[in-house]
């Protein structure tokens, strides 16, 4: 009975793929660059410059790890895209021009409360008159605060 060998670059081959795919699965960019590491070692093995497996997880830890450390900023541009620069402000700015409850009265004298849109309570700030119930316009937005004005 012959046995079944598979040669070395072959294996990390198949490893680089499905540390790849995994990616795509479990994201967070990370694996990704395992899967690189693992597709470098499997050419170098292929190559015939690296034949011991020793050398080939010395050279795969190394170079996951300078991959990670050294691509991830880069990389992460291209898949998570401008809005994780931007934090968010265009999806807030939407929120301008909307209507939300008051939960609680404002006053000059207590122009901050809570306010209830889209079934969140969030804080508000009004310096008129406001009483509980009542509706309002967001104005602006300050951080997490919805700076409010009497509806008309």
């Amino acid at each position: 009975m012959s046995e079944l060998t598979l040669d070395p670059a072959v294996i990390w081959l198949i490893a680089g793929v499905v540390l790849i795919v995994a990616e795509f699965i479990v994201p967070g960019l990370v694996i990704i660059f395992f899967g690189l590491g693992a597709l470098i070692v499997s050419l170098l093995a292929y190559l015939g410059w690296v034949t011991e497996l020793s050398s080939q997880l010395l050279i795969f830890s190394a170079l996951s790890i300078v991959l990670l450390f050294g691509l991830r900023w880069q990389f992460k541009g291209w898949f998570v895209g401008q809005s994780a620069e931007t934090g968010g402000s265009d999806e807030l700015s939407d929120l301008i021009g909307k209507e939300v409850t008051c939960l609680t009265g404002f006053s000059p004298d207590r122009p901050y409360g809570k306010v209830e849109f889209k079934g969140a309570n969030w804080k508000g700030r009004c310096e008129q008159e406001l009483k509980v119930g009542s509706v309002a316009i967001i104005e602006s937005i300050d951080g997490l605060c919805l700076n409010l004005k009497p509806r008309d």
